[in-house]
């Protein structure tokens, strides 16, 4: 498919000339990276996103993806903590605790 058909799929309407320079070159090698993006994982998608525009993103350029093991860790520390939180007497309004 086309770009200038698949802007008219997703808007409705078919791309003036600066919309359409402006997608084509906001997307280079377009042609020969299509069929590879939609192979893409929902994740991967986001992370080349995200890695390609951090700043729009409110992220850090440089950041890091967490792998799994990292991240089950980080929950585990978080619930952890939540039920600790939890158990202790007096009043439970203010999160994180102090």
């Amino acid at each position: 498919m086309k770009l200038r058909e698949e802007i008219r799929d997703i808007t409705g309407a078919l791309p003036d000339e600066a919309q359409y320079e402006r997608a084509r070159s906001s997307l280079p090698g377009y042609s020969t990276r299509r069929a590879a993006c939609i192979s893409l994982t929902l994740h991967a998608f986001c992370q080349s996103v995200l890695r390609r525009f951090p700043l729009e993103a409110g992220i850090p350029p440089q950041f890091e993806v967490m792998d799994e093991r990292s991240a089950a860790e980080l929950r585990r520390e978080a619930q952890t903590l939540m039920l600790e939180t939890a158990r202790r007497p007096g009043p439970r309004a203010h999160w994180p605790p102090r």
